[in-house]
């Protein structure tokens, strides 16, 4: 069976509701998704596992931009397969599967993470259901979901082990050498392959990367609070960085540039002043939020402690 009757053979099933649900599905591996749950994730549970997961997914999406470039293998074609869904791939090459690779790329992480048997669970039907979504929609061959699954498993997989050996290295440089590299390595890339997308993968390096940097040094920000204050940051913060997001892409015009510095300020956003922001939106004590460390209290933010002293002397 050839893949273009694979294809056909799938959307032998389709009608308007299964339309209607596998646009919705696909949406789940989607850009929109990702800045909805990483986001949560460094904010709410772990900030060591949010910002790795924002790391290797950027990188993820670097690698398949890469491979795009390198191979350059369409999309399907053929007239009888009915191609839904098009303007979102329009002018887009089709090897590996974005989608597929990123949906792939971030369940593993998770999974490997947080090792419990619903998320294994919730992982596979993600993959399976937002890979199948690509072809349903007649948007992807099926080696261009396989290849981008594969590939994103062995991503992770190198990830993981490469950053367990150099990641204690790299908390060990200096405040200016982590925000060098976090700065000069993206901004070389890009100045070496710059595209629409790449702008986008570039620039929230920069923002994450430097953002990071800043929280661990000025804020020590707490993730762990009650429900009602996890609901409230998700909220402010997911609004803020939608509203940043849109406003910055009206106000700057359309070359790469401006995306490469619209998503730097979004990064810097998630990664540093969101959580400068929960911490004074939250304050206790006097203005400072404390948290135990070793048996006794301690100030959550390094930050506000320092300001709350000099403008209280």
């Amino acid at each position: 069976m050839s893949e273009i009757q694979v294809i056909l053979f799938i959307q032998s099933i389709s009608n308007p509701t299964f339309d209607m649900l596998f646009r919705a599905i696909t949406n789940l591996g989607s850009e929109i998704f990702y800045m909805l749950t990483i986001p949560i994730i460094y904010w709410c549970f772990s900030k060591r596992n949010g910002f790795r997961l924002a790391l290797l997914f950027s990188l993820s999406a670097f690698v398949n931009l890469t491979l795009k470039a390198f191979f350059y293998l369409p999309r399907p074609s053929d007239p009888s397969i009915r191609i839904l869904y098009k303007e979102a791939t329009a002018g887009t090459v089709g090897f590996p599967s974005a989608h597929s690779q990123g949906t792939t790329t971030f369940w593993s992480y998770v999974i490997s993470k947080a090792k419990k048997r619903f998320l294994l669970y919730l992982g596979v039907i993600f993959v399976i259901l937002v890979s199948l979504s690509r072809v349903y929609l007649g948007l992807h061959y099926p080696h261009d979901v396989i290849g981008g699954i594969l590939i994103g498993l062995f991503i992770t997989f190198i990830f993981i082990k490469i950053y367990n050996i150099i990641g204690k290295r790299l908390m060990n440089l200096s405040l200016l050498a982590k925000i060098t590299m976090s700065v000069c390595l993206p901004l070389l890339l890009f100045a070496l392959y710059h595209s629409p997308n790449s702008a986008k993968v570039f620039g929230l390096l920069v923002g994450m990367g430097v953002g990071n940097t800043l929280e661990n040094k000025y804020v020590g920000f707490v993730e762990q609070a009650s429900l009602k204050i996890q609901f409230f940051k998700g909220l402010i913060g997911l609004v803020i960085l939608f509203i940043i997001r849109i406003i910055l892409k009206e106000i700057f015009p359309t070359i790469y540039l401006y995306d490469l510095l619209r998503y730097t300020v979004m990064g810097l956003w998630v990664f540093f002043f969101a959580p400068l922001v929960f911490n004074q939106l939250l304050q206790e004590n006097d203005g400072i939020i404390f948290s135990k460390k070793n048996g006794r209290e301690v100030p959550r933010s390094k930050f506000f402690c320092f300001t709350h002293r000099k403008f209280t002397m």
